[in-house]
């Protein structure tokens, strides 16, 4: 990449005919690992964190919202009755302005379930002042909107203390993909909650979680084949 800007500029100053390294492809780069944590793990995480910043762990990892999701969530779209996040927006640091963005994807914009322990655990979060005052959800210690480099060193802090180095905070949605798996989530479930933009990009990430699916389609349609036997 860098080779490439410095013969695209001797080829504009007039030192070269043309750019040699133009439209050659690099090979793609080995992408890291999934990490995935269990229920423990997660909590152990969230009580090393930052008091104020443990509800905001807890809502990455049972609800799935990317980063600028979470730290764009207006107080307004959480529907503490219904048990429902409503995502539709995000928030950006552009050119060193916090701005408000729409999702990713349309797919992005959702509504989302949420587990009735973890609304009792967002009640007291969301009557402090610091989250009455900004009208975000998950807004920073001191009441602003949270940026992600401001978080980092608490989040690589918590990380540290709960025995997880290296736990970047974006594998807690997958994290959260995987406990719903285990609770025999379908694909389908699975990429409507994380606002995927195609089921194949669910399945690419993780399918591999889905081990047991054919296991039990087999087992499904032995039932049918013994009862078609019986009768």
């Amino acid at each position: 990449m860098v080779l490439s800007q410095i013969l695209k500029t001797a080829v504009a100053d007039g030192r070269l005919g043309r750019n040699a390294a133009a439209g050659i492809k690099l090979p793609p780069e080995h992408s890291r690992e999934m990490r995935f944590l269990t229920a423990d793990e997660v909590l152990k995480i969230a009580d090393a964190v930052e008091p104020f910043y443990r509800p905001m762990v807890l809502t990455a990892a049972y609800v799935g919202l990317r980063w600028g999701e979470l730290t764009g969530l207006a107080l307004t779209s959480v529907d503490p009755l219904r048990k429902t996040i409503r995502v539709d927006r995000q928030l950006q640091d552009i050119n060193g302005a916090m701005t408000f963005t729409p999702p990713k994807t349309k797919s992005g914009i959702r509504t989302v379930s949420v587990p009735g322990t973890l609304i009792d655990i967002l009640a007291p979060h969301f009557a402090t002042p610091q989250v009455q005052s900004s009208g975000l959800a998950f807004p920073s210690v001191r009441g602003m909107p949270l940026r992600s480099p401001s978080f980092r060193r608490e989040w690589l802090r918590a990380v540290k203390t709960a025995g997880f180095e290296g736990f970047v905070f974006h594998e807690l949605r997958h994290t959260s993909a995987a406990l719903a798996i285990q609770q025999g989530a379908h694909p389908m479930a699975i990429k409507e909650r994380l606002g995927h933009a195609s089921i194949t990009t669910t399945l690419d990430r993780y399918g591999g979680l889905f081990p047991s699916l054919d296991e039990q389609l087999a087992a499904g349609l032995d039932d049918i084949l013994a009862e078609s036997l019986a009768s």
